[in-house]
């Protein structure tokens, strides 16, 4: 079985960037991390990969992109 403290670590980890860009789409929050930057550059993943990606993964990505460092702040 999954560790279910990983729910709320990724669920506060969106609340936390949602709050702090409130303008996104939930949609767009998640799936702004995996879009290239460069519009020339091919998409990493398509609609159905999304389905894939594992939440320490997701996390991480939403970390990076959206610049939040540890569990402390945002």
């Amino acid at each position: 079985m999954r560790n279910v403290r990983r729910i709320f670590r990724v669920m506060t980890l969106i609340f936390k960037i949602w709050v702090k860009y409130p303008d996104l789409r939930l949609f767009q929050l998640l799936a702004n991390p995996f879009t290239p930057k460069n519009f020339l550059e091919e998409p990493v993943f398509t609609d159905r990969d999304y389905y894939y990606v594992e939440d320490d993964v997701l996390e991480q990505k939403l970390k990076d992109y959206y610049k939040i460092g540890g569990d402390k702040k945002c």
